[in-house]
């Protein structure tokens, strides 16, 4: 039986366990447990039965996906404005900034700058590296790094469309999430569950080592390794 488990912030517990209660279906109601899992400001939600209780039972059949674009990382945007070397000259910048914020302590605006730092990134190497600056802040934080109101309002919309069934849609919000707060690591733990419900194996075990790679010693590391494991055999595994 897999089980697969999303993560969210704290600070909406009441709004998201509100919104999960108007979309349930007349028959029995899954079980909602809330553990800490890093810090105060950072919790968990699990669904008792996934399987059953919101993907395969009989009349709760997943929602059907929008009609959107793919989700991207803002440094996988394409047409952004500027030259290259306008935005590497940017993106230098901002990192410089962090150095100084981070050496005087001002730990969350230095991983502010960071972030704006990795949007800028031309590739995904490019952005590894800002995601390693990222840990290196966050290791001296003496609790995790706050999420905006706007990262949070992407984590609420990605647990409303989970509840209905509907992968795609939470992919979008996930990925809108790690958007607006790159350095927050819970945000690529669920955008890799989505990702390997959508079967999309590579993707999930790039987004969950990112989660690895920021949260190194998170209570539910061995467990984020073995999917990581499971996402690559099923990519090795004979057709």
């Amino acid at each position: 039986m897999r089980k697969n488990i999303f993560l969210f912030s704290g600070a909406f517990t009441a709004i998201f366990l509100a919104g999960c209660m108007a979309f349930q279906n007349d028959g029995p109601k899954p079980e909602y447990h809330l553990r800490p899992v890093v810090g105060p400001n950072d919790k968990v939600y699990s669904y008792s039965d996934w399987d059953q209780n919101v993907r395969g039972k009989a009349g709760n059949a997943p929602a059907p996906a929008p009609a959107v674009p793919p989700a991207k990382l803002a440094w996988e945007e394409t047409g952004a404005a500027g030259s290259a070397a306008e935005r590497g000259a940017a993106k230098a910048g901002f990192e410089s900034s962090a150095a100084a914020q981070s050496a005087a302590g001002e730990h969350q605006q230095a991983l502010d700058s960071l972030a704006k730092a990795w949007a800028l990134s031309p590739g995904a190497d490019e952005a590894r590296g800002v995601l390693a600056k990222m840990a290196v802040v966050i290791s001296a934080m003496p609790s995790p790094p706050r999420q905006s109101d706007a990262a949070r309002r992407h984590v609420v919309g990605g647990g409303v469309y989970v509840k209905e069934g509907n992968f795609t849609g939470a992919l979008g919000e996930f990925i809108g999430a790690i958007n607006e707060a790159p350095y927050s690591a819970r945000l690529y733990y669920n955008a890799a569950e989505v990702l390997g419900e959508l079967k999309e194996y590579q993707k999930a075990a790039d987004m969950m080592n990112s989660y690895l790679f920021l949260a190194p010693e998170a209570p539910d590391a061995p467990a984020a390794k073995d999917e990581v494991f499971k996402w690559e055999f099923m990519l090795k595994r004979p057709k």
